[in-house]
C-alpha cells in the first residue's frame, strides 16, 4: 500500500461513506481502508485519516499525535456520543467526553454532517476544536437512487398510495409516537397503504442504557398488535447494505415518507427518501430545517401527511422539492470536496 494514495475512514459505516464515493476515491487512485468499511487496522502508511469519534461497535479512538505524517480530519457524525444524550427528556446533556479529547483537539481539520451538530459540540468543547472547521453534510446515492426508482413512481396509480416510516425502532426516533400516527390514520385512510420498515429493528440506546429499550419494548406492545391486525399497515424487514438494491427499488413504491425524530444530527434515511421521489414530512427541529429543506417541515406531522394524502397536487408538489433538494447532497461531490479540504491542509 503506498502512503501517497492511501485512506483511512474510522467508525463510519459504509452507508454513510457509500459505494459511489468509494469508487470515486478508487478512480483517482485512492486506495480506502476502515474499521467499519474493510476490517482493517489504522496504520502510519495511511496518509489520509477521516476519523468519527465514537466508542460502540468496537469503534476506534484515534489520537492523530501517533500518526504525525498523516492528515487527519475530524469528522462529527455521532452527537450524541459527543455530548451525551437523555433519553428521557430527549434532549442532550451537554457533557464532556475525555476520551475523544485527542482526536478533536489534534485534528488538522474539524467536519461537521450539519451545523446543527457543530453548534451542539461547540458548546461543549469550544476551547480545544481546532480553527479550521467545514460544514460537510454526509454524502447519498442519489443517482443510483434516481436511476432504481424513476420508473417504479411512475407506475404509481396502479397501488394504493402507501405511506412510510423507515427508522430504527428506537425511542429517540420517536417510535412509539410513530405508530400512534399510523394507527391513527390507517382509520381514517383506510384505502391507503402504511408501511412500517426495519421490522423488529431495535436499535441500541447509545448510552447503553438496556432499560429504555426493555421500556420501549412494553410500551409498544400493545399498539403493534393492533397495526399487525390492520388490513391496510404493512411491515417490511430491515435492508441490510448488500440489499441496497432491493432497498431503493422498495423506495420507489413509497408515496409519502415521514419522521417524528428527536435526535437527529443529518437525516440520512430522509434525504434517501427524497432521492427516491418520496414526498417527506419531517418535524420543524434538529437538523431537518437545514438539511431537509425540500420536505414539508412541520410542527403537525400528522396533519401535513393527511394533507399529502388528501391533495395529490401538493403531493407532487413535495416530492418534486424532496429530489431538487436531495440531489445537493450527491456522493461524487462529496468525495471531491474531502479531497479538496485534505488537499488545501497540509
Amino acid at each position: 500500500m503506498s502512503k501517497e494514495q492511501s485512506m483511512y475512514v474510522a467508525n463510519m459505516w459504509p452507508s454513510m461513506f457509500t459505494q459511489a464515493a468509494l469508487r470515486k476515491f478508487e478512480r483517482g487512485g485512492w486506495h480506502v481502508d476502515g474499521n467499519w468499511l474493510n476490517n482493517t487496522t489504522l496504520s502510519p502508511l495511511h496518509r489520509l485519516i477521516i476519523a468519527s469519534p465514537a466508542d460502540f461497535n468496537a469503534a476506534v479512538f484515534v489520537d492523530p499525535s501517533e500518526f504525525p505524517d498523516s492528515t487527519t480530519m475530524t469528522y462529527l457524525i455521532y452527537p450524541d456520543q459527543l455530548v451525551g444524550y437523555n433519553f428521557e427528556q430527549q434532549k442532550f446533556k451537554a457533557e464532556r467526553d475525555l476520551r475523544f479529547e485527542p482526536l478533536l483537539k489534534g485534528g488538522d481539520v474539524l467536519l461537521s454532517e450539519s451545523k446543527h451538530v457543530l453548534r451542539l459540540v461547540s458548546q461543549v468543547y469550544r476551547d480545544i476544536l481546532p480553527t479550521r472547521q467545514e460544514i460537510t453534510y454526509l454524502p447519498i446515492e442519489f443517482d443510483d437512487i434516481r436511476a432504481n426508482t424513476r420508473l417504479l413512481r411512475e407506475n404509481h396509480i396502479k397501488r394504493p398510495l402507501r405511506v412510510l416510516w423507515n427508522h430504527m425502532w428506537r425511542k429517540d426516533k420517536g417510535f412509539a409516537e410513530a405508530l400512534d400516527i399510523i394507527n391513527q390514520l390507517s382509520d381514517r385512510f383506510t384505502g391507503t397503504e402504511f408501511w412500517i420498515a426495519r421490522n423488529e429493528t431495535w436499535g441500541n440506546d447509545p448510552t447503553k442504557n438496556t432499560e429504555t429499550k426493555k421500556q420501549l419494548r412494553s410500551d409498544t406492545t400493545l399498539p403493534l398488535s393492533i397495526l399487525h391486525n390492520k388490513r391496510n399497515v404493512f411491515f417490511q424487514p430491515n435492508f441490510t447494505y448488500d440489499k441496497a438494491l432491493d432497498y431503493w427499488k422498495f423506495l420507489g413504491q413509497m408515496d409519502i415518507g415521514f419522521s417524528v425524530s428527536h435526535h437527529e444530527g443529518f437525516g440520512l434515511a430522509m434525504l434517501e427518501q427524497a432521492s427516491a421521489g418520496i414526498a417527506c414530512v419531517m418535524p420543524n427541529r434538529e437538523s431537518y430545517p437545514e438539511v431537509g429543506k425540500g420536505g414539508l417541515l412541520t410542527d403537525d406531522v400528522i396533519g401535513g401527511i393527511a394533507d399529502l394524502i388528501e391533495n395529490p397536487q401538493l403531493r407532487m408538489q413535495i416530492s418534486a422539492s424532496c429530489i431538487h433538494n436531495a440531489r445537493n447532497f450527491n456522493a461524487d461531490e462529496w468525495a471531491d470536496k474531502m479531497l479538496q479540504i485534505a488537499q488545501t491542509d497540509k
